[in-house]
């Protein structure tokens, strides 16, 4: 503070010393002292303007224009207490309000997967028909059929979840259990926190999640490579995933298709195509760059409409391919884009103060410089 009023006197002596010389200057041409100080200021110009040029270049204008309505805020707070609390814990509820909707909004529309490309899965289902009332499934057989021949994916993914139980030399407990064919893996970008992930043909391969492998072995890395059994099934712990690492799949519910935590991971077998049972199965896909929705589309009722005249579905089921983020979000869209918005402009007014108010005292320090 003492270094910046000593420059501003040492500035205020610099223009005075220049007036006064020029104002000399003009007297020993002959002027009045009167007519040379004149002739003087009007010579050097605004004596405000200059001074301020001079100060900018110190410090940012905006800089010291910021301080100067800072302080003067300060001042009118510490002057109107009880309006200072009211603004203080209306600004705090509006910021925490907005913030906690737009965590949610951005969680569920604008990134609604953690995992790679999301912007090209897409969610892969039948469904009236012989179709269970209600279900968003693909019979195996389908699935088979487009794994092999369709050109429009990059990967394509089955799987199932369901709780199951399991069992280990330490005891038995109950965990949803995923099943998901081997290409799950590098559709969600995952990999291992300790052990490995399965191979390809690997069908007795169990991945924990970070969770319960906390929660049911206690943390304990020895686990890798134990044995363990999954609803009477044989199979070995090859790893466990990532704490950050979540299943955010659709899964069916009583609810209908919504997104759960799973607790463990498992290969998916597929019944063979000479079986007469047709396991339903959900199923998503990642898309070629630039491949659309209308071309996917096209091409799976083809590939479908041509194994069913060898070996007929079981009813006149419709195909729907749809973003898969979209599939995730549903109805909620409009409901989220509406609470945001309300949330915004409630946060906005009351972040404007009563109406009809006005600051007591002078006139904020923009107001007051030249121009």
């Amino acid at each position: 503070m003492r270094r910046r009023k000593r420059a501003l006197e040492d500035l205020e002596q610099q223009v005075q010393d220049h007036l006064e010389q020029e104002t000399q200057d003009n007297i020993e041409r002959g002027l009045s002292p009167e007519e040379a100080r004149h002739a003087a200021l009007r010579k050097f110009g605004n004596v405000a303007l200059v001074k301020e040029d001079a100060r900018a270049v110190w410090r940012p204008i905006w800089f010291e224009q910021f301080l100067q309505d800072a302080r003067y805020g300060l001042r009118m707070l510490r002057r109107n207490p009880g309006f200072a609390v009211v603004a203080i814990v209306t600004l705090a509820l509006g910021i925490g309000m907005t913030a906690s909707v737009f965590s949610v909004f951005n969680a569920v529309l604008l990134r609604p997967l953690a995992y790679p490309h999301q912007d090209r899965l897409v969610w892969v289902s039948m469904y009236g028909g012989d179709m269970p009332p209600g279900a968003e499934v693909v019979t195996s057989f389908d699935f088979q059929d487009w794994q092999e021949q369709a050109t429009s994916f990059e990967k394509m993914v089955a799987y199932s979840s369901g709780d199951e139980t399991l069992t280990t030399a330490d005891g038995a407990t109950r965990a949803r259990v995923a099943s998901v064919s081997s290409d799950f893996w590098n559709l969600s970008g995952a990999e291992p926190a300790a052990g490995r992930l399965p191979a390809p043909d690997e069908r007795g391969a169990v991945l924990l999640s970070y969770g319960f492998f906390e929660r049911g072995f206690r943390g304990d890395l020895s686990v890798i490579g134990k044995a363990v059994t999954v609803d009477g099934r044989q199979g070995t712990i090859t790893g466990v995933l990532p704490k950050g690492f979540r299943f955010q799949l659709p899964s069916m519910t009583m609810q209908g298709v919504q997104r759960q935590d799973v607790d463990a991971y498992r290969p998916l077998i597929v019944p063979p195509r000479t079986s007469d049972f047709a396991q339903l199965l959900f199923v998503v896909a990642r898309l070629k760059p630039n491949v659309t929705i209308d071309r996917v589309h096209a091409e799976l009722e083809t590939i479908r409409a041509a194994r069913a005249g060898a070996r007929p579905s079981g009813g006149p089921a419709r195909l729907r391919v749809m973003r898969l983020p979209d599939r995730l979000v549903g109805d909620a869209r409009f409901a989220l884009w509406m609470l945001l918005t309300a949330v915004a402009f409630v946060s906005g007014s009351r972040a404007c103060g009563p109406r009809g108010w006005r600051p007591r005292g002078p006139p904020s320090s923009a107001a007051q410089r030249p121009r």
